[in-house]
């Protein structure tokens, strides 16, 4: 049952945390965005008393790093262009699966119609990916830096997210003549107050007009071939590990980072023990 777990750590001290976290959600796959520090110091903060330690999966420099549980033999990286690392994950037992992490670009240094662009190319990338692994059982995790609502999160062109479980079920939709495969994306769920959770990802109390103070930014989308593997209770954006407070608002002087984690869990094992 692979659990992954994405954090944008916003260079924070956070490895204790990070240990945590991956003890209690047994997390097996991390990916994680702006790490402050080396790999080996996190694997020896991260491995204490681990009966199976993690290692990381390096291919090229990239703004997304992976570690695992996994042998390595199990991890094959398909591509990586320094904000989206694509690879073909064999668990031991269940299904294969395509992992795209992703750490896109920020409203800080992109406008609206870069950001987009950037979403598209994904769409592409994520597509040649599947063809040359053969399936879809493709996970998208990462930091999108828009929300679920964004034009390119759910536009046809772009990764076509949907916030219904029954409509991302058609698997496709044929828009001008072109077949477009769907995501279904459960953070559509996570939004306000009401939702199992925090309002959001990422809190910014803009002095904008327009503002919504939380954001959804670190999202996980899956397409329609696994979501007979996925539980609304298997997603879960933690707001504190061991008493601490995961977010460290800006000026507080607390360390930690401005986004939460977020953990999925997969029963990919399910036909295996049938």
């Amino acid at each position: 049952m692979p659990v992954l777990m994405f954090w944008n750590t916003g260079r924070g001290q956070v490895t204790d945390a990070i240990g945590s976290l991956c003890r209690r959600h047994e997390v097996e796959v991390l990916i994680l965005a702006e790490l402050g520090i080396n790999s080996g110091a996190l694997l020896t903060g991260i491995n204490q008393d681990a009966a199976s330690p993690f290692t990381e999966s390096v291919t090229v420099r990239t703004r997304v790093r992976l570690f695992t549980r996994y042998p390595l033999d199990r991890v094959q990286p398909i591509s990586d262009d320094g904000r989206v690392s694509i690879k073909h994950i064999c668990p031991p037992l269940g299904r294969p699966l395509l992992l795209v992490a992703v750490h896109l670009p920020s409203k800080l240094h992109a406008g609206s119609y870069d950001q987009g662009n950037a979403i598209r190319d994904l769409r592409e990338q994520i597509v040649a990916a599947e063809r040359k692994v053969g399936h879809q059982n493709t996970v998208v995790i990462g930091d999108f830096n828009v929300d679920p609502f964004d034009p390119a999160m759910v536009a046809a062109d772009g990764l076509h997210g949907m916030m219904d479980r029954q409509v991302a079920l058609r698997v496709a939709r044929t828009v001008n003549g072109i077949s477009r495969d769907f995501f279904y994306n459960p953070m559509w769920s996570r939004l306000g107050d009401d939702s199992h959770g925090p309002p959001g990802t990422y809190y910014y109390p803009s002095s904008a007009p327009l503002s919504f103070f939380w954001h959804s930014f670190d999202q996980v989308l899956l397409r329609p071939a696994l979501l007979s593997c996925y539980r609304a209770e298997g997603l879960v954006v933690p707001t504190e590990v061991d008493g601490r407070a995961l977010r460290g608002p800006a000026g507080s002087g607390r360390p930690g980072s401005d986004h939460l984690p977020v953990v999925i869990r997969l029963d990919t094992e399910q036909e295996t023990n049938a």
